[in-house]
């Protein structure tokens, strides 16, 4: 596989052996947004910023899915309603 970096600049290839696919997991759990000066992003390349976590501080929203990366670290899938927000870190919610 051909490999980039979050700057879309080539690093080389991996074997795929050496990696793994990012599987959303069902989730479908309200979390409440606790930390502030944090993005929601439009994809999990941090291309996209969408919102500021400062806009939904102490609001409760839905993390429909979420995704854990390689380097250990979890995304949800957040939604306000029938809306979608963006992945947080699981870190800034509680």
């Amino acid at each position: 596989m051909s490999l980039y970096d979050k700057n879309g600049k080539w690093a080389g290839y991996i074997n795929k052996s050496g990696s793994r696919d990012l599987v959303p997991v069902s989730y479908n759990k309200n979390v409440t947004i606790v930390i502030k000066n944090q993005w929601f992003w439009g994809d999990l390349l941090w291309k996209t910023k969408k919102h500021s976590t400062n806009d939904y501080l102490n609001q409760t929203l839905m993390a429909k899915r979420y995704y854990t990366l390689g380097n250990g670290k979890r995304f949800y899938s957040i939604y306000s309603g029938d809306t979608w927000l963006g992945y947080v870190n699981s870190a800034y919610t509680k």
